[in-house]
């Protein structure tokens, strides 16, 4: 992320994961699903070009998703708009969480940004004591 603008004041983005009891996906233990909702509080107009996640999952660790956009879009979010998706993701364990980054396009300038994802926990319910 050199030479990148830092957005994180600019832009906020809210997750909320949801545990998909009923959805089996070969080879996972649990499925969540997700809502992401990024707010652009910046007085550009911007465009999502990339995503990077790091999701750890018990036993198998860290593993690392990244590429182009989101749900095959690269949205462009106006000043004081927001754009919100849904996505899904699999771990192989008992718990996992997420993290990551989301980098964007200055419309106006033509420069690169990024903008910090905090980290989610990955828990369905019944693990919660």
């Amino acid at each position: 992320m050199e030479n990148k603008l830092d957005l994180n004041h600019q832009i906020k983005v809210n997750m909320i994961p949801q545990h998909q009891k009923n959805r089996k996906v070969p080879g996972a233990q649990h499925v969540f699903s997700y809502e992401v909702t990024i707010f652009n509080n910046s007085i550009e107009e911007l465009q999502l070009i990339r995503r990077h996640w790091f999701i750890t999952d018990g036993v198998l660790g860290v593993r690392e998703v990244e590429g182009e956009g989101v749900i095959g879009e690269k949205p462009i979010i106006n000043p004081g708009d927001s754009f919100t998706y849904q996505s899904w993701c699999p771990i192989s364990e008992d718990y996992g969480s997420m993290s990551g980054y989301f980098t964007f396009l200055v419309i106006r300038t033509g420069e690169i940004g990024y903008a910090n994802i905090d980290t989610i926990l990955l828990i369905p319910n019944e693990n919660l004591n």
